[in-house]
């Protein structure tokens, strides 16, 4: 229990004290986070607003069969979809060495979390 209070604390002072580190984590984060709304905004309300606006043939199936039986999906089970479809072998990101994100190549996984240790 100490080892987790530990560890909680020395995170809000690197939080508080503005790590470089931190800093640029959140920062890359945002920035995706971003980018990822503003890509799907683009491509989504344009084809919302054909399929709300518009009659045709298959609309409900759309509207029902699909849009909505997606939205049942657990968000765990897409990022684990894209995961495995993303960084499979042969897949560009996958042979440049992208697999754990920016930098974390770099470090060994006990060096990683040595960082947040008293």
């Amino acid at each position: 229990m100490e080892n987790l209070w530990n560890g909680l604390v020395r995170a809000v002072e690197l939080i508080i004290t503005f790590d470089p580190e931190v800093m640029q984590i959140a920062g890359r984060s945002l920035m995706i986070s971003v980018s990822s709304t503003v890509i799907a905004s683009v491509i989504c309300i344009p084809v919302a607003c054909i399929i709300h606006f518009n009659e045709f043939r298959g609309k409900r199936f759309i509207v029902v069969g699909i849009i909505q039986t997606l939205y049942s999906v657990p968000t765990v089970a897409v990022g684990l979809f894209v995961f495995v479809f993303i960084w499979r072998p042969g897949h560009p990101f996958h042979s440049h060495g992208y697999r754990r994100g920016a930098g974390a190549a770099d470090y060994p996984d006990s060096a990683r979390l040595d960082h947040f240790r008293p």
